[in-house]
């Protein structure tokens, strides 16, 4: 059996599997999609697709090991992680892309290695932004990530989302 990983932005990648699965009557439709976030630029994007070659088997992704498996190479692919003075301080594959920045969901980000800090900022189109500082293994980075406590209506989708700068790597 070979299983194909692919997306828009990359060719399929194989996997290959030898193991014998137990046939279960359903239809092959439901063959696996799951959202990615889209990078800027992207036109299109945005999916991987699992497809089964060996149409032979049926495969049932409630029930199989095998597609838990498929389902979490997935969700590696899609996840993105910000990283700072050699530390992961957020990490989801739950990211959304406004204007070339991920920004994390709250629940990503690790707040042990968050502080509050009085600096603002203003966008004509988000609205106002808070800062956060970032310490880590003793230093600290002002001002490092921002979010939007109160956005306005175009970027409702952002609200309380973390974005970052200042030598934050943000990575996949």
């Amino acid at each position: 059996m070979c299983i194909l990983l692919s997306s828009v932005s990359s060719d399929p990648i194989p996997f290959f599997f030898s193991t014998k699965l137990s046939p279960v009557d359903t239809s092959l439709s439901w063959l696996l999609s799951c959202t990615q976030p889209r990078s800027s630029g992207s036109h299109g994007g945005g999916r991987i697709h699992i497809k089964v070659i060996d149409r032979s088997s049926h495969l049932s992704p409630t029930k199989s090991k095998f597609w838990s498996i498929l389902k979490n190479l997935a969700k590696r692919k899609n996840s993105m992680k910000a990283t700072w003075n050699e530390q992961v301080v957020a990490e989801s594959d739950k990211t959304v892309v406004v204007e070339g920045n991920h920004y994390f969901p709250p629940d990503s980000i690790h707040p042990k290695f968050f502080s509050d800090s009085s600096h603002s900022s203003v966008c004509g189109w988000k609205g106002t932004a808070s800062y956060k500082s970032l310490l880590v293994n003793g230093k600290t980075n002002e001002n490092a990530a921002w979010f939007y406590p109160s956005p306005k209506p175009d970027a409702a989708q952002i609200k309380g989302y973390y974005a970052f700068w200042k030598g934050v790597s943000v990575t996949p």
